[in-house]
């Protein structure tokens, strides 16, 4: 038997968080939660303990930018937190990561790709898809990659 996956998912838009919800339910090894604030991730986690991974949207309310994201994942100390977006830069994703952050699932991701995420983030890895840095990020991390492997 598989061990299930325990996934909270936070996001203020509730057919977002609703359509992901149900879309993973169809996997039969993930047990779903969700929140619609900061405050009501905070409580799921401090009910069910930990969560195997936190799909958080950095955008709702009561979050409060990078401090936010830390308390989130002060919060759930043995499960996997991922910032869940579509409006944030590479420097707070890499800031976030830096935290403790697991990785970073944009929601311009394809659907069918988001299973697969979730599996990757769960075998212990980070995930963060690769995409073109505008030559203005001058702070962003460079992770000892050179300027062509970036």
């Amino acid at each position: 038997m598989t061990k299930q996956l325990s996934i909270l998912i936070g996001d203020d838009h509730e057919l977002v968080r609703d359509a992901i919800a149900h879309m993973l339910r169809s996997e039969p090894d993930f047990l779903i939660t969700v929140a619609k604030d900061a405050s009501a991730v905070l409580h799921e986690i401090d009910c069910a303990r930990s969560y195997d991974i936190i799909l958080l949207d950095v955008n709702m309310p009561g979050m409060d930018g990078l401090s936010g994201v830390e308390d989130v994942i002060r919060a759930n100390q043995d499960g996997a937190v991922v910032i869940f977006s579509g409006q944030v830069d590479d420097i707070f994703v890499w800031k976030a990561i830096e935290l403790g952050a697991k990785g970073y699932i944009p929601k311009t991701l394809p659907i069918r790709a988001l299973t697969s995420a979730i599996r990757v983030i769960a075998s212990g890895q980070t995930f963060v898809p690769l995409h073109r840095r505008s030559e203005n990020d001058t702070d962003a991390p460079g992770y000892g990659l050179t300027d062509s492997e970036k």
